[in-house]
């Protein structure tokens, strides 16, 4: 049996799903609804397919995506997410989100506040960090959750379920999730670091909480390698003796 055509737009490939006010013209730098690429550069037809944007479709083929400001133009199928741009989903039900949208149970036993001031402390002391930067969260034992921040301070997520089975790599989440953390760094283990763990100073062997070692810039050698400038002041010694490569190495 053949389809119900709504949309006018010549060589429109869907025109069962979206009537013609609910194409997208595909030139690029257009983006605008209502004709396609065949009419972008003809006033003529244009304005021929104008007697058919007032069409809309029948209302067992609507779009049932909550809060959906079009459904009246397309079917649930073609209704394309505004942050992953994948089709047949809206953005609450995206795997990319705001971490302010998340839902508490994802997280476990860590808090939005301990993230956020993680974030504030990374963008602190990382003066020289450029781009983004993410930590990576088990939510159970299939599921993973990755936490992106970036330097104007915007924390974004990226949720993978069954993520065992994403090692395939064959499935578009997947994909999606390495595009979300691709070319940043992760600074997961720095989120679980404790900060009452303590670090020995090279100079008195005093024990110094992580948490109480600071960031200097000074004209000095490290004590250690020698070669780098000292980049951190312990805290309870009060030694400003080594770089950051050397401290992560003790």
């Amino acid at each position: 049996m053949d389809q119900i055509t709504f949309c006018k737009v010549q060589g429109c490939r869907f025109p069962h799903k979206h009537t013609t006010s609910g194409h997208k013209c595909g030139i690029k730098g257009c983006k605008k609804f209502g004709h396609g690429q065949l009419e972008h550069y003809c006033t003529e037809k244009l304005n021929l397919l104008k007697q058919f944007h007032n069409e809309t479709l029948p209302h067992n083929l609507r779009c049932t995506i909550l809060n959906c400001p079009f459904a009246q133009h397309h079917t649930t199928d073609s209704h394309q997410c505004r942050k992953c741009k994948r089709f047949g989903h809206g953005v609450d039900d995206c795997i990319y989100n705001n971490l302010s949208n998340l839902d508490d149970n994802l997280l476990g036993n860590i808090s939005k506040q301990e993230i956020y001031e993680f974030m504030n402390r990374i963008l602190t002391d990382q003066n020289e960090l450029a781009n983004s930067f993410y930590i990576k969260l088990n939510t159970n034992i299939d599921d993973i959750l990755y936490i992106k921040f970036d330097k104007y301070k915007n924390v974004t997520t990226c949720f993978i379920t069954n993520h065992w089975d994403q090692y395939m790599r064959n499935t578009e989440d997947y994909q999606l999730s390495q595009k979300f953390i691709n070319q940043i760094t992760d600074f997961t283990d720095e989120f679980f670091k404790n900060p009452y763990d303590t670090k020995e100073c090279p100079i008195c062997r005093t024990q110094n909480y992580i948490k109480e070692i600071d960031n200097i810039f000074v004209d000095a050698e490290c004590s250690i390698c020698m070669t780098n400038k000292v980049e951190l002041i312990f805290g309870k010694c009060k030694h400003a003796c080594i770089c950051k490569d050397c401290f992560e190495k003790i």
